[in-house]
């Protein structure tokens, strides 16, 4: 049944891909320089 669901899954982000429409979560942003406009919350 798992391996049903992965293959779907599989199905559906390469579908998303294609459209652009995936969002890949969390990403790295890198930077040379990092500033703190107010402290943490």
């Amino acid at each position: 049944l798992f391996e049903f669901f992965v293959s779907i899954l599989d199905i559906l982000v390469h579908d998303a891909r294609k459209e652009g429409q995936f969002d890949s979560g969390i990403v790295d942003i890198k930077g040379n320089h990092i500033e703190l406009k107010e402290p943490p919350k």
